[in-house]
C-alpha cells in the first residue's frame, strides 16, 4: 500500500513538474529545455522506476516495514526501532533522497547493463562535452 502511494506521489510531482515545463515553455532557453528533457528521458521510464523502488526499500522502506510488522506482532524493538528511524528521516536536512537516488542510478547500471537507450545517452553527451572542451580550449 505504501509503494502504492510512493508512485502515485512521484507520478503526481512528474506531471507537476511537467506541466510547470509546458507552460513556461517560452520563459526557458533552449539549453535548459534541452537539459530538461534529457533529464527527463533518463528517469522516466520503468528500468529507472525499479530501481528507484529498490533504492527506497534500502534506504526507507525496511523501516516502514518494522513499523507495520512490530506493531502487528507485538515486538516492541522492532516497532521502536522503526520509529527511531523514521523520526530521523523526517527532520530537515536528511539526505535521504540524495542516497536514494544514488543508489537508483547505482543499480540502474548495475542491473540494467545492456540498455540500449541509455548507452546511446551516454554516448551522445560524452561526444557533446568532448567537442565543447575542444573549442574552449581553442
Amino acid at each position: 500500500m505504501l509503494v502504492i502511494i510512493l508512485i502515485l506521489l512521484i507520478f503526481t510531482a512528474l506531471i507537476l513538474f511537467l506541466g510547470f515545463i509546458y507552460h513556461n515553455q517560452n520563459r526557458f532557453s533552449p539549453k535548459v529545455k534541452n537539459f530538461f528533457n534529457k533529464l527527463l528521458r533518463y528517469f522516466l521510464n520503468w528500468r529507472f522506476l525499479v530501481c528507484f523502488l529498490i533504492g527506497w526499500m534500502i534506504t526507507n522502506g525496511w523501516c516502514y516495514l518494522f513499523i507495520f510488522f512490530g506493531s502487528i506482532f507485538k515486538i516492541s524493538w522492532m516497532r521502536n526501532v522503526g520509529i527511531g528511524y523514521a523520526a530521523i528521516l523526517w527532520l530537515p536536512g536528511t539526505p535521504e533522497k540524495i542516497i536514494t537516488f544514488g543508489i537508483a542510478i547505482a543499480l540502474r547500471k548495475i542491473l540494467f547493463p545492456n540498455d540500449k537507450k541509455l548507452a546511446e545517452m551516454m554516448e551522445k553527451e560524452k561526444k557533446l562535452a568532448t567537442k565543447n572542451d575542444k573549442k574552449k580550449d581553442k
